[in-house]
């Protein structure tokens, strides 16, 4: 597997900027077939707040 430096920016819906993370290791991989372009780990979660309502079908990530 090839792993990767990437810089990471999660826009915001405010008026505020999004948020940045730099230098953050990520793996290649293959999601051929899935609908998904690439996951997000809990390296990256644990440093926000995640709400997912399943009932609605939404998410909300806070930073």
């Amino acid at each position: 597997m090839y792993q990767y430096d990437l810089l990471i920016y999660i826009p915001s819906n405010s008026q505020t900027l999004g948020w940045y993370l730099d230098a953050v290791p990520v793996m290649a991989g293959s999601f051929e077939g899935q609908a998904i372009d690439g996951l997000i780990g809990r390296d990256i979660l644990d440093r926000g707040l995640l709400v997912y309502n399943g009932q609605n079908g939404h998410f909300t990530l806070a930073y």
